[in-house]
């Protein structure tokens, strides 16, 4: 849940995974909305005590939002004032990127000293049952 509460988004960055619902609950006593400039999502206008969703979009990346009430193009071409980014990460796109850590040598030895002590164990049982 994103609040828009004193003309502004909080958190202002939000991270979320593609196609996610993102809700926004305005907090003010004026209307706002959450508009992409470059995506197309947008809330429409949202009033006071009331919520607004929109579904991220498919494509990782970072998206600015603003509302179209409370922010306006600064000399630099990017929105100033109630202005937001929505990330996207896709999380499970890349199995690589958080390779599975290799055991340690340490970790190795303490797995064949419990295999040395478990499996003769297990052994003695079976031949005791038999």
């Amino acid at each position: 849940m994103v609040d828009m509460q004193d003309f502004e988004f909080a958190p202002a960055t939000i991270i979320v995974t593609p196609g996610a619902r993102v809700a926004f609950r305005n907090l003010d006593d004026q209307v706002h909305t959450a508009t992409s400039a470059t995506v197309g999502f947008d809330t429409g206008n949202i009033g006071p005590d009331q919520s607004g969703t929109i579904v991220a979009p498919s494509a990782p990346g970072e998206y600015a939002f603003y509302c179209v009430h409370h922010a306006a193009i600064g000399e630099g071409g990017t929105y100033e004032g109630m202005v937001g980014t929505l990330a996207i990460e896709d999380l499970g796109a890349d199995p690589a990127a958080k390779p599975t850590p290799e055991p340690t040598p340490l970790e190795l030895i303490g797995l064949a000293t419990a295999l040395a002590i478990f499996l003769p164990s297990r052994w003695r049982l079976a031949k005791r049952r038999r």
